[in-house]
């Protein structure tokens, strides 16, 4: 667990109930969860650094290979429509974007990513439009978009603090 710049902390955990995977959370300075990540599956998360320009840098091993990993997770590259930053886009992700827009409890840790259609808002046509490309072969979302990271090309209020799958 480390500080943040605001306050905060940031979390490097792993959760061992289903699958052995590496997570990261974000919490404000009275503890409420500001978004939650997890590492890719292959990927085991033993330490975690804040840099002087708020990035977090994670060190950890792979499996089944053994390699060590250093990735820093910088902000603002994200893979439009990947909501759980697993690096696919399947019927997991349109259903995370309804679940937060229903229960009203969105955890995205990149918001810019949430946003299908690129209109600024998250908004119930963003998990249609993403079920549309799925199931009825409707354009991918616009930039950067499912098959590569980049930067929100379009101004918006909305903020991409990490993207796990773009580290």
């Amino acid at each position: 667990m480390r500080r943040s710049g605001d306050g905060g902390f940031i979390v490097l955990g792993r959760v061992s109930l289903f699958s052995d995977r590496s997570f990261l959370l974000r919490v404000d300075s009275e503890g409420r969860l500001l978004w939650r990540a997890f590492l890719p599956e292959n990927r085991t998360g033993f330490a975690l650094v804040l840099t002087g320009d708020e990035a977090y840098v994670v060190v950890g091993d792979t499996y089944p290979d053994s390699d060590v990993f250093l990735t820093k997770l910088r902000q603002a590259e994200f893979a439009r429509g990947d909501v759980n930053g697993d690096g696919r886009i399947n019927v997991t992700d349109p259903v995370r974007i309804l679940r937060a827009l229903f229960s009203g409890n969105s955890d995205a840790a990149c918001r810019d990513s949430v946003d299908v259609d690129d209109n600024g808002a998250l908004e119930v046509t963003d998990g249609i439009a993403l079920l549309s490309y799925l199931f009825r072969g409707a354009a991918a979302p616009p930039d950067p978009g499912p098959s590569a990271c980049g930067a929100d090309p379009t101004e918006d209020a909305l903020d991409c603090e990490v993207h796990v799958d773009c580290m």
